[in-house]
């Protein structure tokens, strides 16, 4: 589904882009703290699987790494108390083999913190982008990543044997003053496509001209972002 070579390679370019916007990352983590605070005496082995590093100086525990999701996948069996995934999990192609892999890597009552892209999740930007696109080629291009529903993605973590799973739905609205500067974000984001099947109508400049305008004129430039942020346990 994904192209794995692509996504490294938008990681890589991801690092060199500034933008004055917040990286979705870092908001899921100031949700992730207040859970993590709350149970803090109970970890003592801690990954958190992202490709940036800054995240390790915000937590404190005897062993905590940052890796990226392949090394993590890796890790050996029942070696982590507490494992953070941020929109990582997102870019993967058989999230439920991960997810099975996750539950062994997790020590016996570990935690594990990861989120998702939710059904509306850029929703007003795709139905902006789906209409263009009719009225410019007569039907819509695969653009954007699958996303999940909140009550598949619960039901998979039950099946897979976590307890106490509690996913909860979290926005974030970003105003942008043109859709230049939103793309920007998207790219330092790493959410722009990486799918393998290409068989998108080529955005020309007329396309974008139009898409440019409308993004001011039907959106104000306001852009909203849902996604799931899902808290599930391993038990004995």
């Amino acid at each position: 589904m994904f192209n794995n070579k692509i996504i490294r390679l938008k990681q890589a370019r991801s690092k060199l882009i500034s933008s004055s916007k917040i990286h979705i990352d870092e908001l899921i983590f100031e949700i992730y703290l207040p859970i993590i605070n709350e149970q803090k005496n109970r970890f003592r082995d801690i990954c958190i699987v992202t490709e940036d590093k800054n995240f390790i100086h915000q937590l404190t525990g005897e062993n905590i790494e940052v890796l990226s999701f392949d090394k993590f996948i890796s890790k050996s069996e029942g070696s982590i108390d507490l494992i953070l995934i941020f929109s990582q999990l997102n870019f993967r192609d058989k999230i439920e083999d991960d997810l099975k892999r996750i539950k062994i890597i997790l020590k016996e009552k570990g935690l594990l913190l990861c989120s998702f892209f939710s059904e509306n999740n850029l929703i007003d930007f795709k139905n902006l982008m789906h209409t263009i696109e009719i009225s410019h080629f007569d039907g819509v291009s695969q653009r954007f990543h699958p996303i999940v529903d909140i009550r598949d993605i619960g039901n998979l973590f039950n099946q897979l044997g976590y307890i106490n799973t509690v996913i909860q739905k979290e926005k974030f609205s970003y105003q942008y003053d043109s859709l230049k500067l939103f793309l920007t974000h998207m790219r330092k984001m790493v959410f722009t496509n990486s799918l393998i099947v290409h068989s998108n109508h080529q955005i020309n400049k007329n396309f974008y001209k139009d898409l440019e305008k409308k993004f001011i004129q039907i959106m104000n430039g306001i852009v909203n972002f849902e996604l799931l942020i899902s808290c599930s346990w391993k038990d004995d």
